[in-house]
């Protein structure tokens, strides 16, 4: 029933762009910058909430979540782009920065688990995580540094691209398939298909390696890949699926194991 009430949710408000539950809060964005909230909030069970109204909040804590929030868009502009492409635009770096979840996990706590179902990226904002394939430690990350399977994203923009019924002409020829893949137009048409494609890739995803807490304890920053996909252009998705491949290639050749896939 829970999935059918978010069903009806998403066709009488619009699609679900984040989930938020206990201590978790929501409109730091619109406060901040004093703008009209981009999106509705709406409860799915019985909840209770504790409101701070604009002065207060701006009193007692604005000037550290301005400065939280300040960083984070620095953290996504620089993580989110492609070389030869100009940086995410200030209204779409706010809107990926405010979809950002928080993982907080304690030494020894796996964040990801090799077979879970894929779906998000990882970013480390405060500590240190392992990254390991079966019981080894193929790579340990700090902060600014990301993980995630974005595999799926990459194949769901090559097929959204194919699926397009009047696909741009690409003058580069020789790029490559996926990257002439993110020449296509990330306007209405291509957005709808890459959500859909999306939406069946990726409950056949699943994790291939482990993410656990090295240090004292961690905080990450985590998106869905939907909602990366909604926020950067699908050029950038490609980049960042080819950055982790070359990454993952480079972490099991240093720990001398098969590569993932093999």
């Amino acid at each position: 029933w829970r999935e059918g009430l978010l069903e009806w949710l998403s066709r009488q408000y619009g699609i679900l762009v984040a989930r938020a539950g206990e201590t978790q809060t929501f409109g730091e964005l619109a406060i901040t910058y004093n703008q009209s909230r981009a999106a509705s909030a709406i409860a799915t069970v019985r909840t209770e909430l504790v409101r701070i109204d604009r002065a207060a909040y701006i009193f007692y804590l604005g000037v550290h979540v301005s400065r939280a929030l300040g960083e984070k868009q620095k953290l996504v502009t620089r993580l989110f782009r492609a070389p030869g492409l100009p940086a995410l635009e200030g209204q779409r770096a706010k809107r990926l920065t405010y979809a950002l979840g928080l993982v907080r996990a304690e030494q020894g706590q796996p964040v990801v688990r090799t077979g879970q179902r894929g779906g998000r990226v990882y970013v480390v904002w405060q500590g240190e995580v392992d990254v390991r394939q079966g019981s080894h430690t193929i790579a340990t990350l700090g902060r600014g540094e990301m993980v995630g399977d974005l595999d799926a994203l990459a194949a769901a923009v090559v097929e959204a691209r194919v699926l397009l019924p009047h696909p741009p002409h690409t003058a580069h020829a020789s790029i490559g398939r996926h990257a002439a893949a993110g020449q296509a137009s990330d306007g209405a048409a291509f957005q709808h298909f890459l959500a859909q494609a999306l939406t069946a890739t990726l409950p056949l995803s699943r994790e291939s390696l482990s993410v656990v807490v090295r240090s004292q304890g961690a905080d990450l920053l985590t998106l869905t890949l939907h909602e990366l996909a909604r926020g950067v252009d699908a050029q950038v998705l490609l980049h960042l699926a080819e950055q982790q491949r070359a990454r993952r290639l480079y972490w099991a050749e240093r720990a001398n194991l098969p590569r993932l896939g093999q």
